[in-house]
This record gives structure tokens, C-alpha cells and sequence, in this order.
């Protein structure tokens, strides 16, 4: 992987991505980058698919042997990922422009925009470990049972009433009142069998989001996956896990196990189900394939050299 120093950059930017004004957004890359370091500023148009601008991005920085730049949120990552870990010799940044930007934030990479963009001009290049479900890779987290309902639901509250952390967080504790099923499932942890009944299971690999809500970190530091089993649990009992979770004292759950995973293999009566990937959902045949790639991704971030890594390799 050749890097041009300093590199030039290539941006892909969603103007639908949060709170921000894109139209704000595209003139502060445009001030901010110097014009011999800009080499292409691509906007997503309604009607465009972002995968296929990102590998037309991506050739464009191939091209310059400089680096693509995705300015959105943890849903547009997600939406990019599997093109960045097929074609991996191209390195990417992040501009966070989402709501909760979490894979942002486990990288060091200043959530302002103006900051973040001056800190890009002397970013370094490291390997960031990524995750896949049945192929597909997430730097952040996987969810199925009630984490999935929830999700849909906040799209369509924050459709109606804006985006903003509060909307999600009053979307997710409704949804929680109102939707409860426990699954049986079977895990297989690193091949250690688990029989489960459990109305969500999620998989963690991301130590920002980790520490967030004061769980352990010995998973990640170790590079693999916390996996998060809920217990069955009442409605009332679902709502007081979320709000734990949303204060920061997940914890302190009773009704919730946690098991360290660099593979995990789920498996349901259903052939298929709906997951919450990267704050995204998606369909996803059974069973659901989970593993650790170390080395899965290349990026260019600030420099972290006075302080503590924070990405999920430790």
C-alpha cells in the first residue's frame, strides 16, 4: 500500500448523515483542505447508490496514491465497509458528521468537523481489526432480537420528530415497552456450545462503545468480540437494561451475561433474521458467522502517540 506524503484526499460526503447542514459541511472541506491536497469532493445524490460512488472514489484515490475520506455517519461506514475490506490497498478516514459516531470516537478522530478536518492533514496510517457477520464486516456492533426493532423504530421517530440522541433515546425505551420476545437460540462461543433463551443477544467490538457502557474491557483487549446474552426478562425488565445501558451502568444488569468471542456462530429455528448491524438492520440468513480479522482495515487517524490506543485492537 503506497501512500503519497502528505496524501491527497479524495472525499465521499452524505449530506443526510445527522444534524449537520451538508451544504456547511461541503464549503469547510473546501476551506479547510488546501486545494493541492483536494483531489476529488464527491457528493451522494438521492437517487445514487453510495457503494457505487465509493469505489468510484476509491479508484480516484488509488489513482492519486492518496486516501478516501467518508464524511457521514456509522451507518454510511457500515454501508462502505465491505468495499474498504475487499480492496483494502487504499487507505480511509472518517469525518463524523452522525449522531452517535461511535467508530469515530474509538479511533480518537475529533467528533467537530473543522477539528477533524485539521487533524486529517497530519494523520497517520494504522490497522484497525474488523469484525464480519456471514461476510459482511461491522467495527462496532451486531444485534438481534429486540435491538433490531428498536433501530427501525428510531429511523421512523427521527424521520417525524428530528435527529437527535433524545429522539433515539425516547424511541428506544417506547419500543422496549412494546415489543418482547425471547428466542431459542444456540451459540457457539470460540466452540463452546450455549443453549440460550434470550430476547437479545448482541456482539461488541468496539472498545469506545465497550467502555461506554462500563463493561469489562478484558474482550478487547484481547481482540475479540464481548458478546452481550440477555436474559428473559419482563418489558419493565428490557426498559430498565436500556436505561442502564443509556446511563452508562450496563454493569450493573442483573440479567446479563457476557462472553469473550473471536468466533461466534448463532443459530435459530428461523432461516433467516433481521439484525442491527453498525446501527443499521439488515436481513441475514441463519446461521449468523462471526469472526475476528486483526489486520482488516487501513486508516489514516490522528496521531495517538501520547496517548492509550482506543480501537479495538487494544
Amino acid at each position: 500500500m503506497e501512500v503519497r506524503q502528505p496524501p491527497s484526499f479524495t472525499f465521499v460526503l452524505n449530506k443526510q448523515s445527522g444534524p449537520y447542514d451538508g451544504n456547511e459541511i461541503q464549503a469547510l472541506i473546501e476551506q479547510t483542505i488546501p486545494t493541492d491536497r483536494l483531489e476529488a469532493l464527491m457528493v451522494l445524490g438521492e437517487e445514487e447508490e453510495l457503494c457505487d460512488l465509493v469505489r468510484i472514489a476509491l479508484q480516484k484515490a488509488r489513482e492519486a496514491g492518496g486516501c478516501l475520506v467518508l464524511a457521514g455517519g456509522d451507518g454510511t461506514i457500515n454501508a462502505a465497509l465491505p468495499i474498504l475490506l475487499e480492496e483494502n490497498d487504499v487507505p480511509f478516514s472518517v469525518l463524523p458528521l452522525g449522531t452517535f459516531n461511535f467508530f469515530a470516537r474509538s479511533q480518537g478522530i475529533d467528533l467537530d468537523p473543522e477539528s477533524a478536518l485539521e487533524a486529517l492533514l497530519s494523520a497517520t496510517p494504522i490497522d484497525v481489526p474488523v469484525a464480519t457477520l456471514n461476510g459482511h464486516p461491522f467495527v462496532i456492533n451486531i444485534s438481534i432480537g429486540v435491538f433490531p426493532r428498536i433501530i427501525d423504530a428510531r429511523e421512523r421517530h427521527q424521520a417525524r420528530f428530528g435527529r437527535n440522541r433524545y429522539v433515539a433515546l425516547i424511541s428506544g425505551f417506547y419500543t422496549a415497552l412494546n415489543s418482547r420476545q425471547d428466542h431459542r437460540l444456540t451459540l457457539i462461543v470460540d466452540g463452546q456450545v450455549h443453549r440460550v433463551r434470550s430476547p437479545m443477544v448482541s456482539a461488541v467490538f468496539n472498545r469506545y462503545q465497550v467502555e461506554a457502557l462500563n463493561l469489562d474491557s478484558s474482550c478487547i483487549d484481547q481482540q475479540k468480540m464481548t458478546v452481550l446474552v440477555t436474559r428473559p426478562v419482563s418489558r419493565w425488565g428490557m426498559f430498565g437494561l436500556l436505561l442502564r445501558g443509556a446511563t452508562g451502568h450496563l454493569d450493573q444488569a442483573e440479567n446479563l451475561e457476557t462472553l469473550c468471542a473471536s468466533e461466534l456462530t448463532i443459530d435459530t429455528r428461523r432461516r433467516s433474521v433481521r439484525v442491527a448491524i453498525d446501527g443499521e438492520t439488515q436481513r441475514f440468513a441463519t446461521p449468523l458467522k462471526l469472526r475476528v480479522h486483526p489486520q482488516g482495515l487501513h486508516l489514516l487517524a490522528p496521531d495517538r502517540s501520547r496517548s492509550e490506543p482506543v480501537n479495538g485492537a487494544g
